[in-house]
């Protein structure tokens, strides 16, 4: 008789792979006091963090006189750290969703839409994004675009905005304005940054679906006049505008 070998067949069990938390700062540029809204998102952001284990969360806060100099030293405060991505918001400037659901999309700076108050080339105040394309030596500010709302563009503000640790490695001062020769400014320090991130070879998005809010004290009268001249726009309210008119 021959002694028959049993065959064992062994499973082997698959290890579940367990993702490490993305390390990120998030840090916010303020003057001693933040807006209850940012707030409310700062303590959704930390919550979800908790919940998913998506994100190890480094909180900054810096109120650092000067803006440029702010940015800067968060900037510095960054690179210091072993943080992959860098959220930096303005006091006053929280997004409408969880800004950091946009680390998936993996792209070197993206902008979070913010309104600006500007005023218009006949010196009527005008409501704008702060999304930017560059035609010639002008920047002009975008429009919302539903139908394609994750898109590249050439600049964007800095009050919200998200960007990959190889960037800033890459670029030293990041954050300041671009002189003329007799010391004013010549680009603000938003355009001149991402100007600057262009030609060493990044891109720059922006996404329509994670707008911001932006919170500012403004002359009522600022506001009339922007009413009034949408009304003007269709035959109302031009003699009231023309009272509101700035001389």
């Amino acid at each position: 008789m021959t002694n028959k070998k049993k065959v064992v067949n062994k499973k082997v069990s698959k290890k579940k792979v367990v993702k490490k938390p993305i390390p990120v700062m998030v840090a916010i540029l303020n003057r001693g006091h933040i807006s209850t809204k940012l707030t409310k998102q700062l303590m959704e952001i930390l919550g979800d963090s908790i919940v998913n284990k998506k994100y190890n969360i480094d909180f900054r806060f810096s109120s650092v006189t000067c803006v440029d100099y702010n940015r800067n030293t968060i900037a510095q405060m960054f690179l210091d750290s072993k943080n992959k991505w860098l959220l930096m918001m303005d006091e006053d400037n929280p997004c409408l969703k969880n800004p950091l659901d946009l680390i998936e999309r993996n792209k070197d700076i993206i902008i979070y839409p913010t309104f600006m108050f500007k005023t218009d080339d006949g010196g009527q105040p005008v409501i704008n994004y702060n999304v930017f394309k560059k035609e010639g030596k002008m920047w002009r500010a975008q429009r919302m675009t539903p139908n394609k709302p994750f898109m590249q563009y050439d600049a964007g503000g800095t009050g919200c905005i998200l960007i990959k640790r190889r960037v800033l490695k890459a670029i030293k001062r990041p954050f300041l304005s671009k002189l003329k020769p007799n010391g004013t400014r010549d680009v603000g320090m938003d355009l001149w940054f991402c100007e600057r991130a262009r030609k060493a070879g990044f891109k720059l998005w922006a996404d329509w679906t994670y707008v911001c809010e932006h919170y500012k004290e403004i002359e009522l009268i600022n506001v009339a006049r922007m009413i009034l001249n949408q009304a003007g726009v269709i035959n109302k309210g031009k003699s009231e505008l023309k009272l509101l008119k700035s001389k």
